[in-house]
């Protein structure tokens, strides 16, 4: 379902596809490959992107996205985040936000 996290966080995909949407208004996150200290593109709202083995995202704070598996094979994800302590790493989202058709 759609959510957001508390704080910034990085994805990186260790094995199989991952669909990835922002489903807000506002906010973008970058998208690049391993190896490469920047983002390379911006993923922007109400786009659905398929993220492969190599590729990571950066997600600013509070930006409600979803996440999928997207492959046949088991999806492997590599994730930090800076929350503080407190907080719940994930925090589901309003439920009348529609989800980005595939």
């Amino acid at each position: 379902p759609a959510h957001v996290h508390p704080g910034q966080f990085i994805v990186a995909v260790e094995s199989g596809t991952a669909a990835y949407a922002i489903v807000s208004d506002e906010g973008e996150s970058g998208r690049g490959r391993f190896g490469t200290p920047t983002a390379s593109e911006m993923i922007t709202p109400g786009s659905e992107v398929m993220l492969g083995p190599g590729e990571w995202i950066i997600e600013e704070p509070g930006i409600v996205h979803t996440a999928r598996n997207a492959g046949d094979e088991p999806l492997v994800l590599l994730i930090s985040g800076l929350v503080t302590a407190d907080e719940p790493l994930v925090q589901l989202a309003e439920s009348d936000m529609a989800t980005p058709a595939a």
